[in-house]
Order: C-alpha cells, then sequence, then structure tokens
C-alpha cells in the first residue's frame, strides 16, 4: 500500500508535466508558428539537460529521507533537505551561469544547419532568459522529494500541480493575453 501511496501520486505527476508540455505548445503556436515551438522544445532540452544534477540528488533525498522518517528521527531528515537544496542551488547556479554566458554556442549546436539557423537569436535569448530557472527548480524538486520519502506522495503531487498545471499556465495564458509584439518576427501577435 505504501508503494503505491507514493507511487501513483508520481504518475499522476509525470502525467501533470507531459500535459503541461502539451498546452504550452499549444499556446506557442497560438502566438507563434512552428519555429517557436521549436525555440521552446530545444531550450527544454537544454534546461532537462542542464537540471540532471538534481534529478540525482532528489533520488537521494528520497532515499536518505525515508530512512530518516523510518527511524523517527526528524532533525536527519529537515537536515537531508536544507543540505541538499544548498548543493542543488549551487550547482544550478553554476550550470545557470555555463549556460548563460555560452548560449549562443550552445544554440548554436542545435541551429547549425541553414533552415534552423533563424532561430538561433531567439533560442539564445530564450536560454540565457531559462537559466534563472535553474537554481529555483532546487527548492520545489528537492522539497518533493522530502515528502515522497516521507510517504506524502499526494503532498508532492498538490505542489507539482500547483506549480505547472496551475501557475505555469495561468501566467502563460495571462502573458498570453497581455502580450503585443508576440514572438518577435515568429508571425506572433
Amino acid at each position: 500500500m505504501d508503494i503505491f501511496r507514493v507511487g501513483i501520486p508520481s504518475s499522476v505527476k509525470q502525467f501533470a508535466l507531459a500535459l503541461t508540455a502539451l498546452i504550452m505548445n499549444v499556446i506557442i503556436t497560438s502566438v507563434s508558428n512552428t519555429d517557436g515551438v521549436a525555440v521552446y522544445a530545444t531550450a527544454w532540452r537544454v534546461t532537462s539537460i542542464a537540471v540532471a544534477p538534481l534529478i540525482g540528488i532528489s533520488i537521494a533525498v528520497v532515499s536518505i529521507s525515508g530512512a530518516a522518517f523510518g527511524e523517527k528521527n526528524f532533525k536527519k531528515a529537515q537536515n537531508t533537505l536544507i543540505y541538499a537544496i544548498e548543493v542543488g542551488f549551487l550547482v544550478e547556479t553554476a550550470i545557470a551561469a555555463v549556460v548563460y554566458f555560452f548560449a549562443p554556442e550552445i544554440a548554436a549546436v542545435f541551429t547549425h544547419t541553414e533552415s534552423a539557423a533563424r532561430i538561433a537569436p531567439e533560442l539564445t535569448r530564450l536560454l540565457k532568459i531559462m537559466t534563472i530557472f535553474y537554481p529555483v527548480v532546487a527548492f520545489g524538486m528537492l522539497s518533493g522529494s522530502l515528502f515522497q520519502g516521507a510517504g506524502k506522495g499526494t503532498s508532492a503531487l498538490i505542489a507539482t500541480l500547483l506549480r505547472s498545471l496551475v501557475m505555469t499556465l495561468f501566467f502563460s495564458l495571462l502573458l498570453l493575453l497581455n502580450s503585443t509584439g508576440g514572438c518577435s518576427g515568429y508571425g506572433g501577435g
């Protein structure tokens, strides 16, 4: 039963993240064309690589906090989370700095063909903007891992649903409705 209490919310969380990505593609295509989707998808590919260290740290947090909660050592669970967030924040800040300063070169890897070269400036700009996201992910992802370690998968699910399906989509739609210029040259309004 404990496996289902953590596993089912985790599965729903992954579904919600995929649904958010699908809805974001719809939003992007409403203000842009396939170039806008290509910029967004490529930037998220880079982001997935950039936050990969946090995935490893989060797996460790689930294991260590689960053991700490099992032995009712709540201070150890708290210290685990604090340490993981500190390390995750520092690692992601360093990765963000590298991506920010090398954004043109990273964009060039994905836009080296003549037909894709036109998205390089927008991709570079988005890669730089998204670096703000990297260190902040440590707080949400690692806190969710603590919830999972404590057997509170539903709490982790609620936090993810609020972050992805509610907040991300709310602010995306808000920006969409308030946008006047669109995606600079990608057919947007």
